[in-house]
């Protein structure tokens, strides 16, 4: 792991984001240091820090390569699109509230295996499976919505799954 991933993680820590805490041991002096397994998981790595859950969702990971802003600007155009769709169906603060609360939600399995997530895609397709659902009852959503939105949507869904 080259320094400057050192750097952005411990940045990204910094700044909020549950993030992987690395440590290591030497046994001998002439020896190589051995990566120690992580502790328990990002609740027992932070103390309680719970905030840094929802937080993490605010941090973004490129795939591929740092240099690469295709993830994050995906994420942006979807929940930009969905999110002018539904925002003004729920008003303002329920809108931040389901986003805010389906973020976190959608991080917390992962966190739990010790994986350390980051960004929203979470809350994208929370926005996505609101629509799917809002579209079947109503519709004056089903007509804001493209014909491909549906297939486009799963396709994306199973790429980004593959991808990661």
């Amino acid at each position: 792991m080259g320094s400057s991933d050192l750097d952005e993680r411990e940045t990204r820590r910094h700044l909020g984001a549950v993030t992987l805490l690395v440590i290591y041991e030497q046994k001998n002096a002439g020896q190589p240091r051995e990566q120690i397994p992580q502790l328990l998981g990002a609740f027992d790595l932070w103390g309680g820090q719970l905030w840094r859950v929802p937080l993490s969702g605010f941090h973004h990971v490129n795939m591929g390569h740092p240099a690469n802003p295709l993830h994050l600007i995906m994420n942006c155009l979807a929940i930009a699109f969905m999110g002018g769709i539904l925002e003004p169906r729920m008003g303002r603060w329920r809108y931040a509230l389901f986003f805010l609360t389906a973020t976190t939600i959608s991080m917390v399995p992962e966190l739990l295996m010790s994986n350390y997530v980051m960004g929203l895609s979470g809350g994208a397709y929370a926005l996505f499976g609101c629509l799917l659902v809002l579209m079947q009852r109503e519709d004056a959503v089903a007509d804001c919505l493209p014909p491909s939105f549906v297939p486009t949507g799963f396709i994306w869904l199973f790429l980004c799954m593959a991808a990661t």
